[in-house]
């Protein structure tokens, strides 16, 4: 972006603030739990999430998303057993349906997920994943402009 090779971002985890760029939350999702049908927990709580093995992204594709995760699963009041990294929710619910562990998706993934994982949600559980549009603040690109009304944001 401050090449000007792209004109607006759509993040996970934004940019420090700054005075080249503008940032608006424009999505939060809830996170639910993912897990082999035949280890079904039906009402998991934080004890029975410890020990569990977890599945989740490479840390080197997003640090402050796993950072947020291990500490959401801390003020949660368990310690994810990480076993397996992969590249990606799809890659992780592949791992899931082969019955290798736990993973946390977005709740809109629930519709493609395989007959043989289960899905709960974890009301006590503080962890959502947020989606940002990141843009130059003195934008004058007229598609961009038009794009970011769409999005409220303009």
């Amino acid at each position: 972006m401050r090449e000007r090779a792209i004109d607006l971002a759509l993040l996970h985890t934004p940019p420090e603030v700054n005075d080249m760029f503008k940032q608006e939350k424009i999505l939060t999702e809830p996170v639910i739990l993912a897990m082999p049908k035949e280890r079904m927990l039906l009402a998991p709580g934080p004890d029975d999430l410890n020990g569990q093995p977890w599945i989740v992204d490479q840390e080197n594709r997003n640090p402050p998303a796993r950072a947020r995760l291990l500490a959401a699963c801390q003020k949660g009041g368990f310690r994810p057993n990480i076993c397996l990294e992969v590249s990606g929710p799809l890659a992780a619910l592949a791992c899931v349906e082969a019955g290798l562990g736990f993973i946390f998706i977005q709740k809109s993934l629930a519709r493609i997920v395989p007959d043989n994982v289960a899905l709960v949600s974890l009301p006590w559980l503080p962890l959502e994943i947020t989606l940002f549009a990141v843009w130059r603040k003195e934008e004058t690109r007229p598609l961009t402009k038009r794009f970011l009304a769409t999005l409220g944001l303009y």
